[in-house]
């Protein structure tokens, strides 16, 4: 199973606690509870500037997983990094903590770190080569046990090169002066260094019409559900209760992407680095006609930048955001009403696949989320703390 944060400063224990139940070849125990993981962090726990510190972390998985060496793997280039970092996954075919960023994912936003669980990462050629050799990164699967605006549930997300190393960034702590630069990992690392880097994709240019974006869509996402890389990079992972919690009709990544059916495309960021987010249902699902699933397409040449699988929901459209819109006093009375999706990078309250519908109108900008619910309200100059309702009290917050 593939398990969300049980509370708001819990991303690095849900990350271990996936890490520890995925293992199905060496041993490490079937079921271990958050509670008990978050125990032995903040026991361990030497840089008080964390949370989950990379101590912590790597003690949590250590104690729990014995038959690794379990390290801190850290470096300020991020294509030394991943190549770091893809070498483990491949050769021991396991995956690794990684601290994606160290900025708010939810809305107790003191709470400035997030983990995540790396399953694997596609690469060409092969992360094994010689370290000499400088690999591209193709895609990227991950568990987010707590991804912006997403709520109180873990997504599973394969990304392509270039969308991960937009995402991930270096840990952002002057304080914390072990890491603050440097991009960070527990793993047991190689000896040598390398590169790995990802294919460049365009940010402008001419916006592909949206009347042939589902088709293109479908067949990119079947694309990858074929792909030999993809199909082997999950193969050596148990996602089928994760598959069975998301209500989708088959046990393998491959198989439900062949049941793929698109939704209503809805084009984000207009202005630049624009994409279309395309909801995603499955035949033979129970859920069919929600959306289960969504994918990222780069606007202009049309690749897949990411695929996310979730639970069972659906998105608005701009009418219907639109109509919720003017059911507030601040914009009944509006003689016109705007409405955009767009995707602010790093913010708490967004995820590319889950972007903010900005609705405008008499000097007013509301906020929504792709569900249709009211983020903010403020005046077009002010920029409010976001008033969102927490999933759960914070536990411990400091």
């Amino acid at each position: 199973m593939r398990h969300s944060e049980e509370a708001l400063i819990w991303c690095g224990p849900a990350t271990a606690q996936n890490i520890i139940e995925n293992d199905t070849k060496s041993g490490c125990p079937s079921s271990v509870l958050q509670e008990d993981l978050w125990a032995i962090i903040e026991s361990e726990r030497v840089d008080p500037n964390w949370d989950t510190d990379p101590v912590g972390m790597q003690k949590a998985l250590q104690r729990s997983c014995t038959h690794w060496s379990w390290v801190p793997f850290q470096h300020t280039d991020e294509t030394t990094f991943m190549r770091g970092l893809t070498w483990f996954m491949q050769h021991y075919e396991y995956p690794a903590a990684v601290v994606l960023n160290t900025l708010p994912h939810n809305s107790y936003t003191a709470h400035a770190e997030h983990w995540v669980d790396v399953i694997g990462a596609a690469t060409t050629p092969a992360a094994t080569s010689p370290m000499t050799t400088p690999v591209t990164v193709d895609w990227v699967i991950y568990v987010d046990a707590a991804p912006p605006a997403f709520g109180d549930q873990a997504i599973l997300e394969i990304v392509s090169g270039s969308t991960w190393f937009a995402r991930l960034q270096p840990v952002n702590k002057p304080a914390s002066t072990t890491y603050h630069g440097n991009y960070v990992a527990i793993v047991e690392p190689p000896e040598t260094t390398g590169k790995a880097v990802a294919r460049p994709e365009p940010l402008t240019g001419n916006i592909q019409p949206v009347a042939r974006v589902a088709e293109s869509a479908i067949a990119r996402v079947k694309q990858l559900a074929s792909d030999p890389k993809v199909v082997e990079m999950t193969r050596k992972y148990d996602l089928a209760r994760a598959f069975k919690a998301y209500e989708l009709p088959e046990t393998s990544l491959s198989a439900n992407l062949e049941r793929a059916h698109a939704l209503a495309p809805m084009l984000v960021n207009a202005k630049r680095a624009a994409y279309y987010l395309v909801p995603l249902t499955f035949e033979g699902s129970a859920a069919s006609g929600q959306a289960q699933a969504a994918v990222a397409i780069n606007a202009y040449d049309g690749s897949l930048q990411e695929l996310g699988l979730f639970r069972p929901m659906k998105y608005f459209n701009r009418d219907q955001v639109i109509e919720n819109a003017r059911k507030l006093p601040e914009l009944a009375n509006a003689s016109t009403v705007e409405a955009e999706l767009v995707y602010p990078a790093a913010a708490a309250t967004a995820h590319k696949l889950m972007p903010l519908w900005a609705v405008k109108g008499d000097g007013r900008t509301l906020e929504f989320d792709a569900q249709g619910d009211q983020i903010r309200l403020a005046p077009s100059t002010v920029s409010p703390a976001v008033t969102r309702t927490p999933v759960r009290p914070a536990v411990n917050p400091r």
